[in-house]
């Protein structure tokens, strides 16, 4: 989906847009990293508490 929008962008600066890529495809990644994290950290937290409050 990221990759057909970005696609879909028309510029004059092709290096711009390399650099706009990167970047969306690096905050992708990183929001990726950090929800697996997330639901790493509570499942050790439940494991640890035998709790879910």
């Amino acid at each position: 989906m990221i990759v057909t929008l970005l696609q879909g962008l028309k510029g004059a600066d092709n290096v711009i847009n390399a650099n706009f890529r990167k970047l969306v495809l690096g905050r992708a990644v990183g929001n990726a990293g950090d929800s697996i994290y997330m639901i790493a950290m509570n499942w050790f937290i439940l494991q640890l508490t035998n709790s879910a409050l």
